[in-house]
């Protein structure tokens, strides 16, 4: 075959290769436009609840903000007879807890699908905690938990809040069971050395004397310089002492 007659091949094959390349295109042209149309559409509604989105966070992280100022407020005890007590401070510990839980709840159910949603009902468990509404704190803490996941510092500190208040409740059982989960969870940012403070304490509670020394034993070797090591020691003897001679 002549060079001539090849080249005169290869142009063909060209000119046949981008006519059927028109073909396709003009035959889907209206589907890659609608296609196309469709993924801006796309673009454009994930932008639009992207900014939404965060309006709505800032809104709540304001609204926490005033909340925790609540939380925060200066404590002015009132003597009896004198006036009450100035806007902005509050008479006693208890009455501000009151106020600022109050507060945050309403926080939390106003935005509980955002960040600050859920750090508002994380801070009112504290406060109705250290209030001793029991009942109540475990509800919220169980709530932030379910919220917040366990991928979640927040879903997790609610975690050992719900087992907490189990332990105060008497339900040690349960508490040993968080607990050990959490313990054994090997995440970086949970303090070890104080959940297996707390594990033991459960243990204490739950007639498990062994498993008690066992896990203050944990803390003794595994966590030398830790704060708890020193207290860890103590109740060793004390548990120890307590149980007798196995």
């Amino acid at each position: 075959m002549k060079t001539t007659e090849r080249h005169q091949l290869k142009s063909n094959e060209v000119a046949e290769t981008i006519a059927a390349i028109r073909e396709a295109l003009a035959g889907r042209g209206r589907t890659l436009v609608a296609v196309l149309a469709g993924a801006l559409v796309l673009i454009l509604a994930l932008g639009v609840f992207l900014t939404w989105r965060s309006r709505q966070e800032d809104h709540a992280a304001a609204a926490l903000a005033g909340a925790m100022a609540i939380a925060s407020a200066p404590v002015v005890p009132v003597a009896p007879g004198s006036p009450p007590p100035q806007p902005g401070t509050f008479s006693s510990e208890a009455s501000r807890a009151e106020a600022a839980s109050t507060e945050l709840l309403e926080v939390a159910n106003a935005w509980s699908g955002t960040e600050a949603g859920i750090a508002a009902r994380y801070q009112a468990a504290g406060l109705l905690a250290s209030l001793g509404r029991t009942a109540e704190a475990e509800r919220e803490f169980s709530a932030v938990a379910d919220a917040a996941g366990r991928g979640s510092i927040y879903g997790r500190m609610a975690r050992l809040g719900v087992a907490e208040m189990q332990l105060r409740t008497g339900n040690a059982e349960a508490a040993i069971s968080v607990f050990r989960e959490v313990a054994a969870s090997g995440e970086g940012d949970m303090p070890v050395d104080a959940i297996l403070m707390q594990l033991a304490r459960a243990y204490t509670l739950a007639g498990r004397q062994a498993e008690a020394v066992q896990t203050y034993r944990r803390v003794i070797d595994e966590f030398p310089d830790s704060l708890y090591a020193a207290e860890a020691r103590r109740e060793v003897e004390r548990v120890g002492a307590a149980a007798g001679p196995s």
